[in-house]
């Protein structure tokens, strides 16, 4: 009777940290990134070495344009688990962001190997690839990210770009 009391009140108990965690991942999920923040900053401070946390904040700190305070903090949570492809996602795109795409490629490949089915980690690293002049590559990535997204109106250009770059001027013509 007193804890229903207590939430009418607007009192709330102190949740475990899986639990804000788990809290602070859904607010990330639905777009609340300030809310998110809210939730885990403090947690954060008082478990910097939690992988989760780090995963979490690194993504909060990419989500506001910070890739310079994510990319540190999502190389840790990829470290303790490589097979999140979320995370080696977040990782790629925060040193893509930091100009740094030799050190990118691994995580986006990583990302594209644990998420084929993920037309934004195809995207990534078809741009990552097309830049560094692997056209074979990038091609095989746009179309997949094409197959995956068919909306995506970036996919037609960067493919006619690549015919283009490779010789075939007719196939261009967008």
């Amino acid at each position: 009777m007193r804890l229903a009391r207590d939430r009418e009140a607007g009192h709330c108990w102190p949740m475990t940290t899986a639990a804000t965690l788990k809290s602070a991942n859904d607010l990330f999920a639905r777009g609340e990134i300030e809310k998110a923040h809210a939730l885990a900053a403090p947690l954060f401070e008082a478990n910097p070495d939690d992988p989760g946390l780090a995963s979490l904040m690194g993504r909060l700190a990419l989500a506001v344009l910070k890739p310079n305070i994510a990319a540190p903090l999502l190389a840790r949570a990829v470290t303790a688990d490589p097979r999140d492809g979320v995370v080696q996602l977040a990782l790629g795109r925060a040193l893509r962001a930091l100009d740094r795409p030799k050190e990118a490629k691994a995580p986006l490949e990583a990302a594209v190997a644990l998420m084929p089915q993920d037309a934004d980690a195809q995207f990534q690293l078809a741009e990552l690839l097309e830049g560094e002049g692997e056209m074979s590559r990038a091609r095989d990535s746009y179309e997949a990210a094409g197959r995956l997204a068919p909306d995506l109106a970036a996919i037609p250009l960067a493919l006619a770009r690549i015919e283009q770059n490779q010789g075939h001027p007719e196939a261009a013509e967008v």
